[in-house]
This record gives structure tokens, C-alpha cells and sequence, in this order.
């Protein structure tokens, strides 16, 4: 009987001395509501129990933050303060709290609308017939910018879709292959995401043809001192320019070298003469 009850106090005395400690318990991280661009958020991060001291820490998509941003306002809280916001602010918030004991976290995204700003803007384009070459449009926002093309005439617009000589990428780019005149006009790119009223900026493309050589007389004879005429019809778009050469030297700036130029429709005709001595 009397080793039970030594048994039975030793017992006792062990459970008396052991002291319950407990992990950190956090609040659920409660994020601000429509926050926009340039304005201020502050998170609050709450232990409602756990023994002390407890150490808090912030991350940000899984990385820790500099503490510049971060106080302690007591021994249960902590805050987490962004001014201004930015597109680069949005990702998921962790708050960690540790102690002796253990560790507890809680996470919740941070989300900040903004209406689309140009990060790269439409400028006109011209392009070779038969070549290729891109139109470039991109914008940033929150939501997603969705970027979109539109041909506009004084008859009509029409949406511009992906086809066997036109490109449509999903970053907003418009690639133009074996482009032909008729893909000349006026191009419209929108940018929009729900937030304002969007973004959209009108462009000029223009394909132009290269000049051809149409005629040109092969041989003239003609009697010394007498003057030679040869003329030359080249087609191609405007602005065009020209040169006469012999030998591989240009003779347009010779003494006794004269020419004129003149346009009908397409066709520019220009005429060389020089005097003989």
C-alpha cells in the first residue's frame, strides 16, 4: 500500500511541474477592398493566442520582405504597409508568427485595379509590296488589358483576325506577311479592361511598291554636235527619285546633261538629253 501511494504522489509532483505552452494562433489576414493604383493598403496580421515572445514575418509570393515596410504595433500585431500601390504590389500576402513553440501563418491576395496605360504605343508603318513587318501594341492594367485591332475606312470599320496574310498575337503584335496594297489604311488598336474608358490610338499603314523599269530606249545614234534625247518609264509610288549613269558614272550633274521629269498615273517618264560637242 505504501509503494502505491509514493507511486501515486510522484505521479502528482511530475504532472504539476509541466507548464502547457502553445503555438502561435493567427487571425485570418483581413485585405482592404477595391484598392486602385497610387493609393495606400495596410495589413494587420493578429495572434489571438500563443505563449510570448512571438517574432512575425511577411512574404510576399513566397519572399521575404524588408522590414522597411513592416512594424510591430505590439506584442500580438504586426502590419504590413504599401504606399503607393502598383501593378507590381499584386501577388498572395503570408504573414508567418513564431515562437518557442512553433509557427503559425496565414495567407490572403492582395489585388489593385488599374485602368490601361500605354507600354508601348502604335506608330505608323510602311512596308515593301510583298514584304513584312509588324505593328506593335501593348498596354498594362488590372485586370488583364485586352488588346484589339480594328480597320477603319470613311464606310466602315471591321475587326482585324488572324488570315493567311495577317497575324493577330495575344501580346497585342500584328505581323503583315507578303503584305499587298490593298492592306494599306488606317489601323486602330484598343486597349481595355473593364477600368476607364481604354485606350486606343489610330496608325497609317502604308505599302508602297518599288519602282520598276518599264521601258527604256536601247540604242540612239545621233550626229556630233547634235543633242540625244533617251527617255526611261519606270512605275512605282511616290516619292521616287532617279539617276543617269554611263559607265558606272552619274550624269545627271554633267555639263551639257539636262533631264525632265514628268508623272502619268503611275508611270513616271523622265527624259535625258545631252549635248554633244
Amino acid at each position: 500500500m505504501d509503494t502505491r501511494m509514493d507511486i501515486l504522489w510522484i505521479f502528482i509532483f511530475i504532472i504539476s511541474g509541466v507548464v502547457c505552452q502553445d503555438l502561435p494562433k493567427l487571425n485570418p489576414l483581413s485585405m482592404p477592398k477595391s484598392l486602385t493604383i497610387h493609393s495606400r493598403a495596410k495589413l494587420l496580421c493578429v495572434a489571438s493566442s500563443g505563449d510570448q515572445p512571438i517574432d512575425f514575418q511577411w512574404l510576399k509570393d513566397g519572399i521575404i520582405l524588408s522590414s522597411g515596410q513592416i512594424e510591430q504595433l505590439d506584442e500580438w500585431t504586426s502590419s504590413l504597409t504599401i504606399n503607393p500601390l502598383s501593378l507590381q504590389h499584386i501577388g498572395n500576402y503570408t504573414c508567418r508568427a513564431t515562437n518557442s513553440i512553433g509557427s503559425d501563418h496565414v495567407s490572403a491576395p492582395l489585388f489593385v485595379t488599374a485602368a490601361p496605360q500605354w507600354v508601348m504605343e502604335p506608330s505608323d508603318l510602311q512596308i515593301r509590296k510583298g514584304g513584312s513587318a509588324m505593328l506593335h501594341c501593348k498596354a498594362e492594367g488590372s485586370p488583364k488589358v485586352k488588346i484589339s485591332w480594328r480597320k477603319s475606312s470613311e464606310s466602315q470599320d471591321f475587326s482585324v483576325l488572324s488570315s493567311d496574310n495577317i497575324h493577330v498575337f495575344e501580346n497585342g503584335s500584328l505581323l503583315f506577311s507578303n503584305a499587298q496594297k490593298s492592306k494599306s489604311g488606317t489601323y486602330v488598336c484598343e486597349a481595355s479592361n473593364g477600368i476607364g474608358s481604354g485606350l486606343q490610338k489610330s496608325v497609317l499603314l502604308t505599302v508602297f511598291e518599288s519602282p520598276v523599269v518599264e521601258r527604256i530606249v536601247d540604242h540612239v545614234t545621233v550626229e556630233r554636235g547634235h543633242a540625244a534625247h533617251v527617255s526611261c518609264l519606270a512605275k512605282g509610288d511616290q516619292p521616287m527619285s532617279y539617276e543617269w549613269v554611263k559607265n558606272l558614272k552619274v550624269l545627271n550633274d554633267y555639263p551639257g546633261v539636262s533631264d525632265r521629269l514628268s508623272f502619268l498615273s503611275l508611270l513616271v517618264k523622265t527624259m535625258f538629253s545631252l549635248q554633244y560637242p
